[in-house]
C-alpha cells in the first residue's frame, strides 16, 4: 500500500489545539485519491496527564496503516455498491476503470471494457453528446459547476446489442500543465425515465393537436369545398360537347385541392407521431416556419398575428424535428391562451457562442411572481391558459434540455411573456453546401 499519513499536535497553557493535516493517497483499484482536511478545535479542553489527548494516543496506536485501511474499507463500499456506474477514462475516450455496477447496468464484466473507448459503446447518433475532452469536433458551453463539468443524456450499447438511455454527470481532471488527465464519471440508467417523459410528451403533442382540431377541420375543409366545387362543374361542362378543355381544367384543379389536403394530413400526421427521437441536421428558420402554420390554425380563430424574424444565414441544429416544432408550438399555444394580440417568434443565431436562440414574446397578460415560480412543474397552468394536459413548459424544459440546450421564462403581468431556449450549432449538411 501507498500512503502518506502526517498528524500533528500543539498544546499550550489555556488549551489544546489539534491542527490535522491528513493526507492520503491510495490507489484502490485503479482509483487515485487525494484528500486534504484541517480541523481546528475551538473550544478550550483540559489538558489530558502526560500532555497527550487520549484521541492521540489512540490513533497513534492504531498506526497510520490501520487508518488507511478504515478508509479503503469506507471508499471501496461506496464505490462498488453505488447503483450508478463509475468510472475513469483516458483524454481520448480509453477506459481506465468501472465500477462492479457496470454489470447490472451494461452487462459487461468491469474488466471485459478496460482499454475499450466509450465512444464504441455509444450509439452512432449520439456522438456528438458523450462528454468532450479531446474528441475531435466536440465543443461544449461551460456550465455552472464549472467548465471542466459536463452531464449528457446519450445512449450506450449493453453486452445484449440493446441500447439504454444513460445520464452522465463527468468531470475533467487536470495535470499540473493544465492539460486533461483523465475523466471521472457517474453514468445512470434512465431509459425508464426516457419511456415515461416520451409517453408524456406524446400524450401533450395529442392535446395539442384537440386544441387545434377546429383550425384543421377548417383548413381541411377549404380544398374539399374546393373539390366538390370542381367537380360539379366538370360534371355539367362534360354533358355539353365541345367543354373538354374546361373539363381538364376541373380535373387539374381537383388534383391541385387533393393534393394541398393531402400535405394538411401529412403535417398533422407528422406532429402526432410518436417516434420524435430520431435527430439529424435541420435549419431552425424551416422549424419555427412550420410551428408558425400550426399556431395559425388555432390563432386565427382569435384573430392573434404570428410573425416570425430570422437571420439569413441558416442555423443549422442537430434536433429531433417533431419535437423541437412540439416545443414551439406549445409555447405559441399559451401565449394564445394568455390573450396575446401579437407574438414574435425570433430565431438568432451566435456564431461565437455556436449557439442558436430561439425566444416567443406575446403582449398577453403576462404572470405574477408566483406563477413564474411554478411555471416549469408539471401539472401546472396559469389561469388564463388552455385545459391541454397542463405538462406544456414542463415537456418544453425536458425536450430543450435533451438537446443540451438551456430555457428561460421572463414575464410582467398585463405586459407580455417571453420564453426564450438555446441550442447548439450544427456543422451544415453537406449536400446543402453542395447545392449553394
Amino acid at each position: 500500500m501507498s500512503g502518506r499519513f502526517h498528524f500533528q499536535t500543539e498544546s499550550n497553557c489555556t488549551g489544546t489545539r489539534s491542527a490535522v493535516d491528513f493526507s492520503l493517497r491510495r490507489k484502490i483499484q485503479g482509483w487515485v485519491l487525494g484528500n486534504k482536511t484541517n480541523h481546528k478545535k475551538t473550544m478550550a479542553s483540559p489538558r489530558p496527564a502526560g500532555g497527550v489527548s487520549p484521541s492521540t494516543r489512540a490513533i497513534g496506536a492504531v498506526g497510520a496503516p490501520a487508518v488507511a485501511e478504515d478508509v479503503e474499507t469506507e471508499l471501496r463500499l461506496l464505490v462498488e455498491n453505488s447503483i450508478d456506474v463509475l468510472c475513469r477514462y483516458a483524454p481520448d475516450g480509453a477506459l481506465i476503470y468501472l465500477s462492479s455496477a457496470c454489470h447490472g447496468v451494461l452487462g459487461f464484466e468491469p474488466q471485459a471494457l478496460i482499454g475499450r473507448n466509450l465512444r464504441d459503446l455509444a450509439h452512432p447518433n449520439d456522438l456528438d453528446r458523450l462528454p468532450p475532452v479531446s474528441w475531435p469536433g466536440k465543443t461544449k458551453r461551460p456550465t455552472a459547476a464549472g467548465p471542466d463539468a459536463h452531464f449528457a443524456e446519450f445512449r450506450l450499447r449493453r453486452r445484449d446489442g440493446v441500447y439504454i438511455w444513460t445520464q452522465t454527470s463527468s468531470r475533467v481532471i487536470r495535470g499540473g500543465d493544465g492539460r486533461p488527465r483523465e475523466v471521472i464519471a457517474a453514468i445512470r440508467d434512465i431509459t425508464e425515465r426516457r419511456h415515461a417523459d416520451i409517453s408524456a410528451r406524446h400524450a401533450e403533442r395529442l392535446a395539442s393537436i384537440g386544441t387545434l382540431a377546429a383550425g384543421i377541420a377548417h383548413e381541411i375543409n377549404n380544398p374539399l369545398g374546393a373539390i366538390l366545387m370542381a367537380a360539379h362543374a366538370a360534371r355539367e361542362f362534360n354533358r355539353t360537347p365541345g367543354n373538354e378543355a374546361q373539363v381538364e381544367e376541373m380535373i387539374a384543379q381537383i388534383m391541385t385541392d387533393a393534393r394541398r389536403g393531402a400535405r394538411i394530413v401529412a403535417n398533422v400526421l407528422q406532429f402526432a407521431r410518436r417516434d420524435g427521437t430520431q435527430r439529424g441536421p435541420a435549419d431552425m428558420r424551416e422549424i419555427a416556419m412550420r410551428a408558425r402554420r400550426q399556431g395559425l390554425r388555432y390563432a386565427d380563430r382569435r384573430a392573434v398575428e404570428i410573425k416570425v424574424r430570422g437571420p439569413d444565414d441558416a442555423p443549422w441544429v442537430l434536433v429531433s424535428e417533431a419535437e423541437i416544432e412540439q416545443v414551439l408550438v406549445n409555447l405559441l399555444q399559451n401565449s394564445i391562451d394568455a390573450g396575446a394580440a401579437r407574438i414574435d417568434l425570433a430565431v438568432r443565431l451566435d456564431r461565437d457562442d455556436g449557439r442558436v436562440t430561439v425566444s416567443v414574446t406575446d403582449n398577453g397578460r403576462g404572470m405574477t411572481g408566483d406563477e413564474l415560480a411554478h411555471a416549469f412543474d408539471p401539472f401546472f397552468s396559469a389561469p388564463a391558459q388552455g385545459a391541454g394536459a397542463g405538462l406544456g413548459l414542463s415537456i418544453a424544459q425536458g425536450i430543450v434540455a435533451s438537446h443540451d440546450g438551456t430555457i428561460a421564462l421572463t414575464s410582467e403581468p398585463m405586459r407580455g411573456t417571453t420564453v426564450a431556449f438555446d441550442l447548439p450549432l450544427t456543422a451544415r449538411p453537406a449536400e446543402e453546401v453542395a447545392g449553394a
